[in-house]
């Protein structure tokens, strides 16, 4: 068959891995990923598409001959290395032609979608082997399957020793290997080490001797002997495990048991996107489900994830996964706030109804004047801000903005303003330029951070405050970005960046802040020239400027014309895109 199409195989079998290190990435997303990471190929673009991601589609620019398709779906690794990773078809397509589909198995390609339950758990089995190596690929660590079934699975480590072992024999891996239709669990260091246990649904038991072959004796100790569920002694199991686990993955996470019944899994992340990986858990996906089912019948309620520095998400669990419970006052309403004195009552209401912006700001103030100390204060302080920005106050709104924040530091209404305002004076130039574009990333900063934990507020429907949180986040993300650019940290500016771009597609000015966040590292990333083409689309005065990027990288202007048709017809960077370097 064709070397390019084998190497693509092998290419995903290389990429799909570490990309399972991820704590967020579901199996669906890992597929899609594993596609998008690939470097472009000339002649052809792949994409994933069906149900999670199982379709992989080649799209090639040139007719394919019967022979070609031939040598293609006769071939079984091909397959197989495909079918590995959790694919469950591909199709062939190319231009004025029928696409080809073929489905795919451990030992080639059917042209029936037939698999059996048996097949389809190996498969399952594979992917869980794959998944599992990638996430401790750094570790050296190899992962493979043998037996009639493929139900034996041994574990390859350098570095395996006793203490290792005992790590691997916490009750809830040998639950998930369970599931997964494992029956033996080998591990090794190739060396002087070798350890055997029984998979069992409760956890790992001793292997009988039939088993246990020179080559794999046992040395003691076993796994640990699993603890009945629903015990402390399983959570607190389960809790040591994973954080001896988590070491060998870098994340260095620490579990513990807590709470008065000992019900609560604590995890301290020190990772600054501790906030992220809390949501992430939340993601509808199976082994986020397998997860939380396992927690649960170990008997423990709820999780409390903490950055170690105040912050604290807490989980519900439940054998279905697991739902925020906070941040955001847990399920309890915000209290009401209630105007006791009746002139107060009166002077608030005034100036909440005044019809005349200009009216009412005055009145706003002299109500924050005569009760200072009101418990509308905040209320009061953000209604004068829109009332300002209503009148195009910039003075003003900078200085109740700084009042409220004193008043309510995270008020995201606050935080978006002044941060929109400090990014607009600095691309207003001047001597302060450069601080006022910090300021904003400071800002934008504490406006992400501020969502994560702030309540909706009374008088809101759920559309409307996430609508409005959706304004502010694009607000945010927008300062941060830029002022990551400013200080060249071209990763952060990209990730801001481009959010922000997905969600306005037409908004230039991030658009081309985005492309110098691929342009301006050295060397540059070739995604920078798709994107300030798209720029210079709708702004021409950017064509001189997209075309020297394009001659400084590709070393002539040969295809630039057809970037610029590219960069119109596609909203987004389109999946295999690439422009060859100069020589």
């Amino acid at each position: 068959m064709p070397r390019r199409y084998y190497w693509i195989a092998g290419l995903i079998m290389l990429f799909i891995l570490p990309l399972y290190g991820q704590v967020n990435l579901d199996e669906a997303s890992r597929r899609r990923a594993s596609i998008e990471n690939l470097p472009p190929q000339a002649g052809y673009v792949i994409h994933v598409e069906g149900p999670a991601n199982t379709v992989l589609v080649f799209v090639n620019s040139k007719p394919l001959t019967r022979e070609f398709l031939n040598n293609i779906f006769s071939d079984e690794q091909f397959a197989r290395n495909f079918w590995m990773s959790g694919f469950k078809s591909i199709r062939m397509e190319a231009p004025g032609q029928q696409p080809w589909t073929r489905f795919l198995r451990a030992k080639g390609f059917s042209e029936t979608d037939d698999q059996t339950d048996a097949e389809k758990a190996v498969q399952g089995r594979y992917v869980f082997c794959s998944m599992f190596a990638g996430v401790f690929k750094s570790k050296g660590m190899l992962c493979g399957l043998g037996g009639e079934n493929s139900d034996v699975i041994t574990i390859t480590y350098p570095d395996a020793s006793n203490e290792f072992a005992r790590d691997f024999g916490t009750a809830g891996l040998g639950k998930q290997l369970s599931e997964y239709g494992f029956t033996t669990l080998y591990i090794t260091n190739s060396k002087d080490g070798h350890w055997g246990a029984k998979v069992l649904p409760t956890g790992f038991g001793k292997l009988d001797d039939s088993v246990t072959s020179s080559t794999q004796k046992q040395n003691s100790p076993q796994p640990a002997t699993p603890a009945p569920d629903g015990s402390i002694q399983q959570r607190e199991a389960l809790a040591n495990g994973s954080t001896s686990i988590s070491k060998l993955t870098g994340k260095n996470f620490v579990y513990s048991v807590c709470g008065d019944a000992k019900d609560v899994l604590c995890v301290v992340d020190p990772n600054p996107n501790v906030g992220e990986y809390a949501k992430s858990l939340t993601f509808d996906n199976e082994m986020n489900k397998r997860i939380a089912g396992g927690w649960a019948k170990a008997g423990f309620t709820s999780v409390s994830i903490s950055d170690g520095k105040g912050s604290t998400w807490l989980l519900q669990i439940s054998e279905g996964g697991l739902r925020m419970v906070t941040p955001a006052h847990a399920d309890a309403a915000p209290q009401k706030k209630v105007i006791q004195d009746q002139t107060e009552y009166n002077a608030y209401l005034a100036a909440v109804n005044a019809a005349d912006p200009a009216q009412k700001a005055q009145m706003m103030e002299s109500y924050l004047q005569t009760y200072p100390n009101s418990v509308m204060k905040e209320d009061g302080l953000e209604l004068l801000l829109k009332t300002y920005q209503q009148l195009n106050n910039a003075a003003q709104i900078k200085v109740v903005g700084q009042r409220l924040l004193q008043v309510a530091p995270n008020n995201l209404t606050a935080l978006a303003l002044l941060s929109y305002l400090d990014r607009a004076q600095a691309q207003s130039g001047g001597t302060d330029a450069t601080a006022s574009l910090q300021e904003a990333g400071q800002l934008g900063v504490r406006g992400l951070q501020a969502m994560q934990t702030v309540a909706k507020p009374e008088g809101y429907t759920d559309d409307q405050w996430n609508s409005m949180k959706n304004s502010f986040r694009l607000i945010y993300m927008g300062s941060v970005g830029h002022a990551a650019l400013q200080a060249k940290d071209y990763p952060t500016a990209q990730q801001n960046l481009k959010e922000v771009v997905a969600a306005q597609p037409n908004d230039v000015n991030s658009i081309y802040l985005l492309a110098l966040a691929y342009l301006s590292p050295a060397p540059p990333i070739v995604d920078g020239l798709f994107w300030i083409a798209k720029a210079a689309g709708s702004a021409p005065q950017l064509v001189p400027y997209a075309k020297n990027q394009y001659i400084r990288y590709h070393g002539g202007d040969a295809g630039f014309d057809e970037l610029m048709a590219a960069a119109k017809s596609y909203q987004t960077i389109p999946v295999g895109f690439t422009v060859a370097p100069a020589p």
